[in-house]
């Protein structure tokens, strides 16, 4: 099998992917008809071409993907992913950067199961993404270790009006963030 997938859509889906999890296949991208998938169980993105049309599923492992951009710097290349199901080999290539890999056994989750398709909040909430990474600093310079995952919990009101923001372990901090108006 031979793809040829925009760089851009692979970089951006392998932010979304685990690090490290005991689910192995979680620590990759994942390539299958018709979509280009990155999870780490928390949360999920998926990116929807037909660059992958008709793509038996492929789980790239992080480590090689991370040495691939690193060759291929910046620059907006394609990619052309070569890959035989039979040996799970497969090779990543765009200019002079190739590098090879071993595609993850296991089986992705089903994505199409946990997607969203509303495009309007009906009544939710919607908070500006900078404050919230904002009070992520916060809890970062209070002393919450920068790798932690949980630094922050936002607890909507009823009224719909505001969020009470906590960081968990320094249960003196309370924070207030208000919603954007849509």
């Amino acid at each position: 099998m031979e793809l040829t997938v925009p760089m851009a859509y692979l970089r951006a889906i392998r932010l979304l992917t685990g690090k490290l999890d005991i689910r192995n296949y979680l620590n990759g991208v994942c390539i299958t008809d018709g979509a280009i998938i990155g999870t780490n169980g928390h949360y999920l993105g998926v990116i929807e071409t037909e660059h992958v049309a008709g793509a038996a599923e492929i789980i790239i492992p992080n480590e090689p993907l991370d040495a691939f951009f690193k060759l291929a710097g910046r620059l907006p290349f394609d990619a052309l992913i070569t890959y035989d199901a039979d040996t799970r080999k497969g090779t990543l290539a765009a200019g002079s950067a190739v590098v090879q890999f071993t595609g993850e056994y296991g089986r992705y989750p089903a994505y199409k199961r946990a997607m969203l398709h509303h495009d309007r909040a009906d009544g939710w909430l919607q908070f500006q993404w900078q404050y919230l990474a904002l009070f992520e600093k916060v809890a970062v310079a209070l002393g919450t270790k920068p790798s932690k995952q949980h630094k922050v919990t936002v607890l909507p009101s009823r009224e719909m009006m505001s969020a009470r923001v906590l960081i968990p372990e320094y249960p003196e901090f309370n924070g207030v963030c208000q919603p954007l108006r849509v």
